[in-house]
């Protein structure tokens, strides 16, 4: 024997295996039958009949164990006083006159406008279109093999998209992945247990009312107006405890240095400074604005925004 570079993986088996008192003997594949018969492919055991091929297969699921709606041509009587598919199908071959036409088409070897024969077939009396059962236009018998295929336990309510393949495997019918959307769609226990896409949004907490007047304004600008003695736009400001307002004209190319003055001017000069302003501007402007006020006031700019957020604090508490 020649020695290999082993890994650390089969030097730790070596060790463990040097514990042991064993001899390795070498056997055949073909002499490992009973062993080797779930690792084989199928195509590589032998032709004819072969205990190994009756292993290869088993029914999980046999037919007497499945719910009574699931086994379409069973005769037993329906669970709980509801109709079975075959009752249902039976009914809808009556109603609906296509699946008739098609199988008199079938028949007699024409053609119809509405679907194409060649690929229907006619099995112990029921249309089959590509291999698949045909439904009839039936609300109730669609909707019976739509619970079927998802509301059952062996269903599991798999969603749109499995729900579709399990009736695709078997049954067929104009439009049958829009009623299955629709269906899921509707289905109370998936719209509970579905997972959400966004993120947890915070909870909404109202604005305080003011203790004074002027102490909490709003703000906001109306544009697109016509020119007026040379403005465009209006400057609102409303005080939220009383409503009393401002209307006060602007331009709509107003900055914020200039918002800064009107605001000194038609708002403060007359109510004074007020402790909470609530507006829809963006951090930038309202950073700019904020800081030519104080300017203006000559107020420490940090000491207002400690202010500020002790305020917002205690807002949230």
């Amino acid at each position: 024997m020649t020695m290999k570079l082993h890994n650390q993986r089969q030097v730790r088996w070596s060790e463990f295996l040097t514990r042991f008192d064993y001899k390795i003997v070498y056997r055949p594949g073909k002499a490992n039958g009973k062993a080797d018969a779930l690792t084989r492919r199928p195509g590589d055991l032998p032709e004819g009949v072969d205990e190994r091929l009756e292993n290869m297969e088993q029914v999980v699921l046999k037919p007497q164990n499945l719910p009574e709606q699931l086994r379409l041509l069973a005769d037993s009587p329906p669970v709980q006083g509801r109709p079975s598919i075959s009752d249902l199908m039976t009914e809808a071959y009556q109603t609906d006159p296509l699946p008739g036409k098609i199988l008199e088409a079938i028949r007699t070897n024409s053609g119809l406008q509405e679907i194409t024969v060649a690929e229907c077939t006619e099995k112990e009396g029921w249309l089959r279109y590509r291999g698949s059962l045909y439904v009839p236009d039936s609300d109730e018998l669609r909707l019976c093999i739509i619970q079927e295929h998802h509301d059952t336990a062996l269903a599991g309510h798999p969603g749109r998209a499995k729900t579709f393949n399990l009736l695709d495997q078997g049954y067929y019918w104009k439009e049958m992945g829009r009623d299955v959307d629709r269906y899921v769609q509707n289905c109370h226990d998936c719209q509970q247990s579905q997972s959400s896409w966004y993120s947890t949004i915070g909870v909404i907490r109202p604005f305080s009312v003011p203790d004074k007047l002027w102490g909490g304004i709003s703000m906001d600008f109306v544009v697109g107006l016509p020119e007026c003695e040379g403005f465009d736009a209006i400057w609102a400001v409303v005080d939220r405890l009383s409503k009393m307002r401002h209307i006060i004209p602007c331009h709509t190319t107003v900055d914020a240095l200039g918002l800064a003055e009107l605001f000194l001017r038609k708002v403060i000069r007359l109510h004074g400074l007020p402790l909470t302003i609530i507006s829809d501007w963006g951090l930038q402007f309202a950073s700019t604005f904020w800081q030519q006020v104080c300017r203006w006031l000559r107020i420490d700019r940090r000491m207002s925004t400690a202010f500020t957020h002790r305020q917002m604090h205690r807002r949230n508490e």
